[in-house]
């Protein structure tokens, strides 16, 4: 409702570009790349 012509809102445009962004991570980024920098996060001194 806040954009009264979808095609031309602002606010829809750069979240279609967000979603895109975060696809493009998602999908160059593995499960093993996740835990080791969960494990790199969690280590002591950090």
């Amino acid at each position: 409702t806040d954009c009264g012509d979808v095609e031309a809102c602002a606010i829809r445009d750069v979240m279609l570009d967000v979603r895109d962004a975060m696809a493009l991570i998602l999908d160059k980024t593995s499960i093993a790349t996740m835990r080791a920098r969960g494990l790199r996060a969690a280590a002591p001194g950090r």
